[in-house]
């Protein structure tokens, strides 16, 4: 009995062993390394996605689309933003609640601005989702709001308008410092 049990034993070890060996072979081959590449390359991709203005039509009972601004606001992000609200108002649809739901980690400060700056023109409500985020330049879109209803979370951070130059203002007028 004694023998049989040790039998079943050092069966055991060597399969643990055997497996060992593949996983060994496995992570050591091209296989593996195409793999990490290719999975390394989707990550990056998804890390650099722009922003959607995103309409979503809800035809019935009446003409009403939902505008959402998601992922990262990229720069001339407004212009997009601006011709989905021409088309809007060109299909004859209206805006549910009058607002713009935002979901984004930012991007690009003077672009957030300006749609800030366009929600405020058009008198539109600004709204962020219990389970949104709008950090970064987001803010700036948020505060254009008349109106905002804000249920998710909200992070600001000290700016650095890397997207546009920097001026600055002295007895002799205005210096252009971003080349400096």
């Amino acid at each position: 009995m004694v023998k049989i049990v040790r039998s079943l034993l050092l069966r055991k070890q060597q399969n643990r062993d055997t497996k060992g060996l593949h996983m060994q072979t496995f992570f050591s081959s091209k296989i593996f390394n195409h793999f990490m590449f290719l999975f390394a390359l989707a990550l990056c991709s998804v890390n650099q996605a722009s922003a959607k203005v995103v309409v979503e039509k809800v035809d019935f009972p009446k003409k009403v689309v939902i505008v959402k601004i998601e992922g990262r606001i990229i720069h001339e992000e407004e212009i997009e933003f601006e011709k989905a609200l021409d088309q809007i108002k060109s299909d004859g649809y209206t805006i549910k609640n009058n607002a713009i739901a935002f979901n984004t980690r930012g991007g690009s400060g003077s672009s957030a601005i300006r749609i800030g700056e366009i929600i405020r023109e058009r008198r539109l409500n600004t709204f962020v989702g219990p389970k949104s985020l709008c950090a970064s330049a987001c803010i700036y879109g948020v505060i254009g709001g008349v109106v905002r209803n804000i249920y998710g979370k909200v992070s600001v951070h000290r700016g650095s308008y890397n997207d546009v130059p920097l001026i600055h203002w002295t007895s002799h007028g205005a210096v252009d410092t971003s080349g400096l």
